[in-house]
């Protein structure tokens, strides 16, 4: 950016910043100091909360460097929604980072290093002019009162802790899913097993069913990742007793059981769900294999592609 002229001296914020000090003295009695740390030093030195938030307030436009910032967390410091209290004050230069480019028409405002920074978007102001940049925000200056930026500044949680996280999760899944399954899928220990350890959802499109006219009946388990939004993204699963014969992965399975060959055919989408004019879906023919153990797994015998039909 060019500037022709500086546009604010740099005497004059000094002067109005004077003024306006005295003027506030005169009307109330005395001078005004801001407390920006209700908490004693070594408090401040060795506590840092989980989450914590960041503001500042540049005042007089382009070309002025006068500015507030503070950082402060409520509550405890864990960041738990609808926490009550007064805000405990941080070390605003360690917490709260400020800096300018040369002639003052940018401002950035960044957390302390270990922390990531999302934006607080109803405290900024000016809705279009910032951008995010690498874990920190920018705002662009404009010839106002006050421009003004705030950020939320939270601590990436330990790797370990995230794991712990997605464990209890997956027993959480995997607990509702056994008390409320209502195919029996989830009376087989392999599939147990298999959903714990790689924290699946199994679909309501999975079949128990006789794959080989043996009549002993199989499980074909259709599953998503848990937590799946669409839930489009699958694996299917056919068990025998409890061993895995049959595995595939894709999208949108459905499945059905055949007698000439007996086996079954299994459909599914060659691009995700839903499908577009001219899109095609797999229509895969197996048959059962036998051995002296009974059903041991399954062969590809036929292959081909449709497109879908639309009204």
């Amino acid at each position: 950016m060019k500037i022709d002229k500086i546009i604010y001296g740099p005497i004059v914020p000094v002067l109005i910043a004077t003024v306006l000090f005295v003027m506030v003295g005169l009307q109330y009695g005395g001078p005004v100091s801001q407390r920006h740390n209700n908490t004693d030093s070594a408090t401040t030195r060795t506590f840092e909360p989980d989450v914590y938030n960041a503001t500042v307030i540049q005042v007089g436009g382009i070309g002025s460097d006068i500015y507030t910032n503070r950082a402060y967390y409520i509550g405890d410091g864990t960041g738990k929604d609808h926490q009550e209290g007064w805000p405990t004050y941080l070390d605003k230069d360690v917490y709260a980072p400020v800096s300018f480019n040369t002639p003052f028409s940018l401002m950035d405002l960044s957390c302390k290093e270990g922390y990531k920074a999302t934006l607080l978007p109803d405290e900024i102001s000016d809705s279009d002019a910032w951008r995010e940049m690498d874990n920190w925000f920018r705002i662009e200056i404009k010839e106002k009162v006050k421009n003004q930026l705030s950020i939320r500044c939270e601590k990436p949680l330990p790797q370990n802790r995230v794991k712990e996280i997605i464990a209890e999760e997956c027993k959480r899944i995997v607990d509702y899913q056994s008390e409320h399954a209502k195919s029996g899928v989830l009376n087989n220990k392999t599939a147990v097993e298999i959903i714990k350890e790689e924290c699946l959802l199994v679909l309501d499109s999975s079949i128990i069913a006789d794959f080989n006219g043996d009549n002993k009946n199989e499980i074909a388990m259709i599953t998503s990742g848990a937590g799946c939004g669409s839930c489009h993204a699958q694996e299917i699963r056919i068990i025998k007793d409890d061993k895995v014969i049959f595995y595939k992965n894709g999208s949108d399975f459905t499945i059905k059981l055949t007698n000439n060959p007996i086996g079954f055919i299994l459909e599914y989408p060659e691009k995700s769900l839903p499908p577009s004019p001219g899109d095609e879906y797999v229509i895969e023919g197996y048959k059962a294999i036998k051995g002296e153990g009974g059903l041991e797994s399954f062969y590809r015998t036929s292959l081909e592609r449709k497109k879908y039909e639309f009204e």
